[in-house]
């Protein structure tokens, strides 16, 4: 039988603690927090990604006001009550922040998230670039290979990329070649969109300097009959305000030219007329220029824009003539040769090997950007 026992628990033992020690070794931070202070100042550069982060911090704001008055400045547009049956254009902000190591501005344009979407979509991802759109050299006519079952997605493919050459000019030329072929597209089409899709993989982008001049130049070329279709040249040209590419064009001309003379004056004629509409417009923002300089490295045709004397070889562009003849008369045009190793508008008109073609993405200021 178990008797309860009613004395008091005993108590535990008292236990001495030895007294905490301190380390006398100098503390030094590990070295992934050496640059700590650095990361605390790049966040504090913040992009925001609406406009209810960017109306939160006043810089945004301060910047936000100067654009919305650069606008109406320049009176880019007036404000009127909205009419009961009409709905508004809507606004939308992109926010970024672009600076160098020394602090000074530059601008970069491209559209590689764009590109990048567009590689994901048609599954090339993973696959490996090529260095040149087309091969050298290369003819591509509507007989060739086989017709597409379904043309749906060549149509999407080439639409989607020819967008992109609002910041691509190198792919301007290619493009130029595979939209043709819209209404009945074949294999070897197809193949060749995907080409340039590939190439597209390098993420070439335009770069704009803060610190170039304000002088508007330009180059025009032209690569006599070489659609093996309907025998017309294509034209090509492009302009630059300073050392940066602004305007650019590969096309096809409306007429058969019967020499490479008269297919290099429609392109004259053509660049002309873009030039005088861009001189307006630099000299409506404040930008004097006087004259602007037109580089082209056909001789025969400078001569003809220069000759007052017409013979019957050049009767059939004969208004192109009178056209340009007239601003040269007037100082607005100076022609001035150059010569083909020179001219960045050739990658407008025709397809080069590697070395030529990575030559010519230079003189256009072309730079690799590596996607988002």
């Amino acid at each position: 039988m178990d008797v309860p026992n009613t004395s008091p628990p005993a108590a535990p033992p008292s236990v001495s603690c030895p007294p905490v020690r301190c380390s006398t070794r100098v503390r030094t931070a590990p070295s992934y927090l050496c640059d700590y202070h650095c990361y605390c100042a790049l966040f504090t550069l913040h992009e925001p990604r609406n406009f209810r982060e960017a109306s939160s911090n006043p810089n945004w704001k301060r910047v936000m006001k100067d654009e919305l008055d650069a606008l109406d400045k320049t009176h880019t547009w007036d404000i009127v009550d909205l009419p009961s049956e009409k709905s508004k254009v809507g606004c939308k902000w992109v926010y970024k922040i672009k600076t160098q190591a020394d602090g000074t501005i530059d601008r970069y344009l491209s559209q590689t998230k764009y590109a990048s979407d567009l590689l994901s979509r048609a599954g090339l991802t993973d696959n490996k670039t090529v260095d040149t759109l087309l091969e050298n050299n290369v003819r591509i006519n509507t007989s060739d290979g086989e017709p597409l079952s379904d043309p749906t997605l060549y149509r999407q493919l080439v639409g989607s990329l020819i967008y992109l050459t609002d910041t691509r000019p190198d792919i301007s030329h290619a493009m130029h070649i595979v939209s043709q072929f819209m209404s009945a597209p074949r294999s070897i089409h197809y193949a060749t969109a995907l080409r340039i899709l590939r190439y597209v993989k390098g993420f070439h982008g335009l770069h704009f300097s803060s610190r170039s001049s304000l002088t508007l130049r330009a180059y025009s070329d032209a690569d006599w009959v070489d659609d093996p279709t309907n025998r017309r040249s294509t034209t090509g040209y492009c302009f630059f305000l300073g050392n940066s590419l602004i305007s650019w064009r590969s096309k096809k001309q409306f007429v058969v030219a019967r020499s490479s003379t008269e297919a290099e004056y429609h392109a004259l004629a053509d660049a002309t007329s873009k030039l005088l509409w861009l001189r307006w417009l630099i000299q409506d923002l404040g930008i004097d220029s006087p004259f602007i300089v037109l580089h082209c490295d056909n001789h025969s045709a400078i001569q003809i824009a220069h000759n007052d004397v017409f013979h019957k070889r050049t009767k059939y562009i004969e208004n192109d003539y009178y056209f340009i003849h007239h601003h040269l008369q007037q100082g607005v045009l100076h022609l001035v040769p150059v010569r083909s190793i020179y001219q960045p508008a050739d990658l407008f008109t025709k397809t080069h090997p590697t070395n030529r073609f990575r030559d010519l993405l230079s003189k256009l200021k072309l730079v690799s950007s590596l996607p988002p």
